[in-house]
């Protein structure tokens, strides 16, 4: 497990061999992270997640839905507003 700069993990967390989990990522009590799961900094994980898992966002998602909606944002804030 490879944990990056101000991680935090509450509670009885299980976390799994080859973790990585980035800068201010965290992770809620009594939950369970998979074998080499892949966690962005600043995600905060709030249920459990099978191995292979790689998350984002706060609470944590699979990283292309969270892409898909801070993609939709953007784009909803560069519309000329009429």
């Amino acid at each position: 497990m490879i944990l990056c700069g101000q991680v935090g993990l509450s509670g009885s967390t299980t976390v799994g061999d080859f973790t990585v989990m980035g800068g201010k990522a965290g992770m809620g009590p009594d939950l369970e992270l998979g074998m080499a799961c892949q966690i962005a900094g600043n995600a905060m994980v709030t249920n459990d997640w099978p191995a292979k898992s790689v998350l984002a966002g706060h609470p944590a998602r699979p990283l292309n839905e969270w892409m898909r909606g801070v993609a939709y944002l953007r784009r909803e804030s560069l519309k000329k507003k009429e």
